[in-house]
């Protein structure tokens, strides 16, 4: 649940540039509800409190998905540059 939290704040980063006071604003609630809901609520949403390990261990996967989300990101956005080019 918190990786796929982590991939969606990159997303709305990446479709938030340039950032207006209302796209930073909800940035900063979902940061915020994403903290709150792992260390207050984590008892509502089912999530253990992490060892070392696990820490490690989803800090290499984040690391994974942002460079994934990265060249993803970058082969969808050519395809579209491509895409628009034939329509015109």
């Amino acid at each position: 649940m918190l990786l796929t939290a982590w991939v969606g704040m990159l997303l709305i980063v990446k479709l938030s540039v340039p950032f207006t006071p209302l796209r930073a604003a909800l940035l900063a609630v979902v940061v915020g509800g994403t903290t709150l809901g792992a260390t207050l609520f984590s008892g509502l949403f089912g999530i253990e409190p992490f060892t070392f390990e696990m820490a490690v261990l989803f800090a290499i996967v984040a690391a994974s998905a942002t460079a994934l989300f990265r060249v993803l990101y970058a082969a969808m956005d050519v395809w579209h540059a491509k895409r628009l080019a034939e329509t015109v």
